[in-house]
């Protein structure tokens, strides 16, 4: 199985993490009195509602939020997909033997 790039997964979950904070924006500006805008606040550092710098802010802070979690998921994965693959090809080759060899057979 081939391993995921942190690169490339990295880019996807940035991208991913900062349309969704500007989707949740616009919802805030059209509809108010939902008020998601108060869930960003305690994740985003510096975010307060709302003018362009903070807006710029949040958005370069989801896409650093993004990688970050890039960082911790890929080689957690990667590590488990290692190990998975081995253990199913040992299994794969082991029943191979075993029925060529088998006195049984």
């Amino acid at each position: 199985m081939k391993s995921l790039s942190i690169k490339v997964v990295g880019l996807t979950l940035a991208l991913f993490l900062s349309i969704i904070y500007t989707i949740c924006i616009v919802f805030c500006l059209i509809w108010p009195e939902f008020a998601m805008y108060k869930m960003w606040a305690p994740l985003l550092p510096g975010f307060f509602w709302i003018n362009w710098q903070t807006f710029f802010l949040g958005l370069v802070e989801s896409f650093i939020w993004g990688y970050f979690l890039t960082i911790i998921f890929v080689p957690i994965y990667n590590m488990l997909n290692r190990k998975m693959c081995k253990r199913s090809e040992e299994r794969r080759v082991g029943k191979e033997c075993r029925s060529r060899w088998s006195p049984y057979h």
